[in-house]
Order: C-alpha cells, then structure tokens, then sequence
C-alpha cells in the first residue's frame, strides 16, 4: 500500500526521456560491439573509439536510474527508474543521505529564465546497503557522490514532486542529518 507517489512534475518530459533512453542505451551498446568487431577489420583506431563510446555510455546509463519516481510505502520505497524493473528498498536498508553533488543553481540565469517564479534546486543522493540488491547501475552514483562504492538514488526539487515530503519522510526513517560532503 503506497503512502505518498512521488512522479516527475512534467509527465511529458519523462515519457521523451524515456524514450530517448529506450533508443539510445541499444544503440551505444551496439556501436561498440561493432567498432571492437570492424577493429579486426579496419585498423585498431575503432578500438580507441570504442574505448570512446563505452566511457560516454556510463553517463547514459547513470540517467536510466539517477532520478527513479518513487512510491513511499509503510516498509521502504519503491523505486520507478526510468528503463528497468521496479525495486523495492526496506526502511533499514537505507544507510544515509548526502548533498546532491549534481546540482547546479545559477540564480542570474534562473530569474532570467523563471523570473519571480524561480527557486533554487534542492536535492539529496540516498545511500542505500548493498542488502538491498539495487541493480549495479546504482554504484555508478554512489561514487559520484563520493560514497565509493554504494548503491545510491537521487531526488530532488526538479524531478519529485512534493520533494520536502518525501525527504522528511526518507529522513523520519533514517533519523539522520544530511551528511556536507565538503567535510
């Protein structure tokens, strides 16, 4: 039984996204299993390439599960990635919270482009124990949030809606502050 569904506030955006992704993730895969197999072919050059395309499909795949909608449910979350399986994390699986380390705010360019309308972007990266068997894609934001190697999603103010919410309802659970990754 769902508590609270936290969606993406603009259900367009995410079905473009989606599929987007749903093109793109195949395709990338693709070029680089043939630019390894033309390698053999038509010089080492396409090795290097593929090396290429492969370092650029790691950003690629960290999209398919960096903002998952997400439904608060008396247990734990479930987690709605954009391409993959639901999944569902338990309360005590959920390790800690840190500072959104993606997140940029340009206040000038934002009133520019918002005006009185525009508020800062808030978000957190949720930390989550390796018990809790999230696919390995999301190792990739751990480290980029400077947890190493733990499994991690991210929310925030732009891709959830009511997001104070659903980090007082993650933080309720955890009874922890959020951690400055600057210390």
């Amino acid at each position: 039984m769902s508590l609270s569904e936290h969606h993406y506030p603009r259900r367009w955006v995410r079905r473009g996204v989606e599929r987007v992704l749903a093109l793109a993730v195949p395709l990338t895969a693709g070029a680089i299993i043939a630019q390894i197999g033309l390698a053999f072919i038509a010089g080492s050059l396409l090795l290097g390439t593929a090396l290429l395309t492969a370092i650029l499909f790691i950003p690629l795949l960290m999209r398919t599960v960096l903002h998952p909608e997400i439904e608060v449910c008396a247990d734990g979350l479930r987690l709605h990635p954009i391409l993959w399986r639901d999944q569902f994390v338990v309360w005590d699986a959920i390790v800690g919270i840190v500072d959104h380390p993606l997140l940029f705010n340009d206040e000038a360019m934002g009133r520019t482009l918002h005006g009185k309308r525009y508020r800062p972007r808030e978000g957190a990266v949720i930390l989550v124990a390796g018990s809790a068997r999230l696919l390995p894609l999301y190792r990739i934001l751990g480290g980029v949030a400077g947890a190493n190697n733990a499994t991690a999603f991210a929310i925030s103010s732009t891709t959830h809606t009511d997001y104070p919410l659903l980090l007082e309802a993650i933080r309720s659970h955890l009874n922890q502050p959020i951690k400055d990754l600057s210390t």
